[in-house]
């Protein structure tokens, strides 16, 4: 399992996972006991040393932040601790998913060990992959689920927002219950996205299934273990929800300075941005916990399963004006 968890981490390293996120590993990882209990050791700002793999990645200095905030912000929306090893929990496995929709890293944890981590890493690098949805959302036209500028809209941020919020729409109605788990996926929003994506276990299954909404967050049937396929469908997309509004206070990801909210795109030239601004370090605190307090506010609202009329508010002031997080709060109630 060491193994697994150094290849993992050496992929991600150069990948725009913005926040740091630990699903898999021995130390505050995935199958940590303990790991129902959100701690963050900050460092301090030493970005030099940080930023290198071998001294920063391969030791597991790296930590789990998106867990951190999401479970953080879970206890303060639902007063209760969110309890479980990490890699069992679909609310978590949601946020996971924005950074690994095709569930390679959570495959290679029970299944397939390393071969399905270079898997992972194969689909984020090769460009002529370009039509794979893991690719997709780390470079391409899908890089809004981490609150960054798709492929072709580096000049538009109006319509790079109106992409998150049309997602976020249609996944909400998912979130609070509104779409059921076997609905067709051709029949919904996400077709647009996933309309060319098999869901089948093999390629000849995958070509003549009919796809469900449940398939768009669940393609290797990893969170379908406890019976409530509704249930599940639910907290994957409140995890989803969730990842992009984690990523749009990393400031690799989002310039929320001086009033703005203005996305940026993943190039070789930010790689070292993303290391600087995603981690456990003393620097970035305060925009980890704006994003507790902003995915607190949003936990609300599904926890209250309230209308789109109640929520889009919320998340039109989250992507537009400077927040802090008395205003989240306020907005949510």
């Amino acid at each position: 399992m060491r193994l697994i968890s150094a290849v993992f981490m050496l992929l991600v390293a150069h990948t725009a996972l913005a926040f740091e996120i630990r699903p898999l590993g021995p130390y505050r990882g995935g199958n940590d006991p303990a790991s129902s209990w959100p701690v963050l050791y900050y460092r301090a700002d030493n970005v030099a040393n940080q930023c290198k793999p071998k001294s920063y990645v391969v030791r597991g200095q790296m930590q789990g932040v998106h867990e951190y905030i999401t479970r953080n912000a879970y206890q303060i929306a639902y007063g209760k601790v969110l309890r479980g090893v990490t890699w069992q929990i679909p609310l978590l496995g949601g946020v996971e998913w924005n950074d690994d929709p095709e569930e390679l890293a959570r495959k290679a944890w029970h299944y397939g060990g390393v071969k399905m981590l270079l898997a992972y890493g194969k689909r984020i690098d090769n460009p002529s992959l370009e039509d794979k949805i893991t690719r997709r959302s780390h470079f391409g036209d899908m890089q809004f689920l981490h609150a960054m500028l798709p492929l072709g809209m580096e000049n538009d941020q109006d319509a790079a927002k109106a992409k998150i919020m049309d997602w976020i729409k249609a996944t909400y109605e998912v979130a609070i219950g509104n779409v059921e788990a076997n609905s067709l996926r051709k029949e919904s929003f996400y077709h647009t996205y996933f309309g060319k994506i098999g869901c089948g276990r093999t390629a000849a299954e995958s070509r003549t299934k009919d796809c469900s909404v449940m398939d768009v967050f669940d393609m290797k049937l990893m969170y379908r273990v406890n019976g409530d396929l509704n249930l599940s469908l639910q907290w994957l997309a409140t995890g989803s929800i969730a990842h992009i509004i984690q990523d749009s206070f990393s400031a690799s990801h989002a310039d929320r300075s001086n009033g703005r909210f203005i996305m940026k795109t993943y190039d070789a030239t930010n790689q070292l941005d993303h290391c600087e601004s995603d981690g456990a370090v003393a620097r970035n605190k305060p925009n980890i916990e704006r994003a507790i307090s902003a995915t607190s506010g949003f936990f609300v609202l599904v926890r209250d399963k309230a209308p789109w009329s109640r929520a889009e508010p919320y998340f039109k002031a989250l992507f537009a004006v400077p927040t802090t997080p008395e205003t989240f709060t306020k907005i949510a109630q």
